[in-house]
């Protein structure tokens, strides 16, 4: 899986300014709400996944839209998982389209996209394609959208909890593969983190892969080994780091979905995608014959990520910081890399008085860590 998806961030690299950003408003967890306007027909969507729908992760926060996009009576789902990034994948599109009637295609993994995707979109032009991650540019066939979102928003959230709650401790973050959207986070976490705590050290391990139980077992003890007091991590399925963290007495903060079933004394909070409201939006628009950019990315102000509810341990001066910076998302003002921001070799990459914006495509080439982290 690595192969593919190590290009996720690397391959924006010269093409980020000329991305069309879209967002689209808060939808409310976890109810659906009705649509603006009740469709003329009805309509078949497909989902891919490259995992299990249960995968207590990645896989499982796309199913969660699906399941709510099912909710609506004018919608039917059809759902494939378990689909390798591979010319399966393309099998299976044109099963969806030709045998179950499908409008619209969303494939969700990384490397459905080039060539699979690329390739495969040209022989059905009314067929409406939504891929994650991926970078849907001017030349590629234009029924192909693609999104993601600013998670490391929510991540940035997760440290400031994380360092109220073990303020004497250094922190752990076990990582899939050391590329740009996963030092994001990590250099996310440890701004958040050092917001409380200036001197907070956050130790970073990578188990090269995206699914490995195996290498996040033996990350996760090595972290443990140093006596951190929290636990945050980027790979597809949290659960077993979740567990781990659980049978340690060490914090534990989850990623993709609510990770507190999974750690029900240690989980603190979490990062978590939203798809819902944009898949929603995506088709009522379509539908409705309105315009809707290349490319798509939201936050915590559009509903995109949301942060996880924060356990009832959660001292009350994390909850009322976060509450002011949830406040300060939600007016526009919620800006992660403001300088000064040193990286971890003391070289200043975000000088003083100056701001990233998320939506800079520098920070999609992120290959530094801040000051704080300590990669092994």
């Amino acid at each position: 899986m690595a192969s593919r998806r190590d290009l996720l961030i690397l391959g924006a690299l010269g093409v980020g300014a000329g991305l069309t950003v879209k967002f689209w408003p808060q939808v409310p967890e976890p109810a659906p709400t009705p649509p603006a306007s009740v469709p003329v027909r009805d309509v078949t969507v497909g989902f891919i996944y490259v995992g299990a729908t249960n995968d207590s992760g990645y896989n499982q926060s796309h199913a969660n839209a699906a399941r709510k996009l099912a909710q609506f009576d004018w919608i039917n789902v059809v759902e494939q998982a378990n689909v390798p990034e591979d010319e399966t994948v393309i099998a299976v599109m044109q099963r969806m389209i030709e045998e179950d009637g499908a409008e619209f295609v969303f494939p969700t993994s990384y490397g459905y996209f080039d060539p699979y995707l690329l390739e495969f979109a040209t022989q059905y032009p009314e067929v409406k394609f939504l891929h994650t991650g991926g970078l849907a540019l001017p030349g590629h066939p234009p029924n192909i959208s693609s999104s993601y979102g600013y998670i490391d928003e929510a991540m940035f959230l997760c440290g400031v909890i994380a360092a109220h709650t073990s303020p004497k401790l250094p922190m752990g973050f076990v990582g899939a593969i050391p590329i740009p959207v996963v030092r994001r986070n990590i250099n996310a976490f440890t701004l958040g983190a050092r917001q409380v705590n200036p001197d907070a050290i956050v130790h970073a391990r990578f188990t090269g892969g995206w699914n490995d139980p195996e290498q996040e077992q033996q990350r996760a003890r090595e972290l443990f080994d140093l006596g951190i007091g929290t636990l945050a991590c980027h790979v597809d399925s949290p659960a077993l780091l979740m567990q781990m963290c659980e049978q340690a007495g060490v914090r534990a903060v989850g990623y993709h979905v609510n990770q507190s079933v999974n750690a029900p004394t240690q989980f603190i909070t979490g990062a978590e995608w939203r798809w819902f409201g944009m898949y929603k939006d995506y088709i009522q628009r379509h539908l409705a014959n309105k315009d809707w950019p290349t490319m798509m990315r939201g936050g915590l102000r559009d509903g995109m990520v949301a942060l996880s509810p924060l356990a009832a341990s959660a001292p009350p001066v994390a909850r009322a910081q976060m509450n002011k910076l949830l406040r300060s998302a939600e007016q526009g003002q919620f800006h992660i890399y403001t300088g000064p921001v040193l990286d971890n070799q003391g070289e200043v990459m975000v000088p003083n008085g100056m701001q990233r914006r998320q939506d800079d495509p520098w920070l999609e080439t992120m290959d530094w860590f801040v000051e704080g982290v300590v990669a092994g």
